[in-house]
């Protein structure tokens, strides 16, 4: 297909672009900082994080629902106590699997034998079978109130809740995580909730 846009516009939106991404990277330079200066103290509040979102996944899904969490990455919320608790209720439990550049993510299930299996970019993910999940726990470095989330650059999240848009999208952070606003562009989806150590914010559709 010919792009009949004037060159001015082509040009014009290349620079907005490369404008949006540079504000992404300044802020995503920004929370990473903020979360090695906090790690000390995340730890203690990540009970009211996971009792939180125990909260909201009881009162909003049935536990034959598939629900993906995530293991942690270096500094980030440690939910495994949550895998262990939704398990015991009842609830399906499952994990990404990073792959490839470009490529959406991959849900496997996970239950408290399986065996971890170490993928790309120091993640782990079950050896197991393939999953589609109802509820997916989004990780994230920033987030505003409007359900826009800054993440690590990399696309996976966003490519997955674009092809899973049936799926509900929980984006998880400390409080403190919450900026005024997200930078965003065309490729960003945005969440159904957020939930903090604080509080659950359902995200108003327009």
């Amino acid at each position: 297909m010919i792009d009949r846009r004037p060159r001015w516009l082509h040009f014009a939106l290349l620079g907005y672009m490369r404008n949006i991404s540079e504000t992404k990277q300044r802020l995503r330079l920004q929370m990473i900082q903020q979360r090695v200066t906090q790690s000390k103290q995340y730890p203690l509040r990540t009970p009211f994080l996971i009792q939180n979102i125990i909260d909201a996944i009881q009162k909003n899904f049935s536990n034959n629902s598939i629900i993906a969490g995530v293991w942690p990455l270096e500094n980030e919320p440690d939910l495994r106590p949550l895998l262990y608790q939704l398990y015991e209720k009842g609830y399906k439990i499952s994990l990404p699997e990073t792959t490839p550049k470009g490529m959406p993510l991959i849900f496997r299930k996970w239950h408290p034998e399986v065996v971890m299996e170490e993928g790309r970019y120091k993640t782990f993910h079950p050896q197991s079978d393939q999953v589609i999940p109802n509820v997916i726990l989004v990780p994230l470095l920033a987030f505003d109130r409007q359900g826009n989330r800054l993440g690590y650059g990399g696309g996976y999240y966003d490519r997955t809740l674009c092809l899973l848009s049936h799926s509900a999208a929980i984006g998880f952070a400390f409080a403190d995580q919450e900026v005024t606003v997200v930078p965003t562009d065309d490729y960003d989806c945005v969440l159904s909730s957020i939930i903090t150590d604080q509080e659950i914010i359902q995200i108003k559709r327009g």
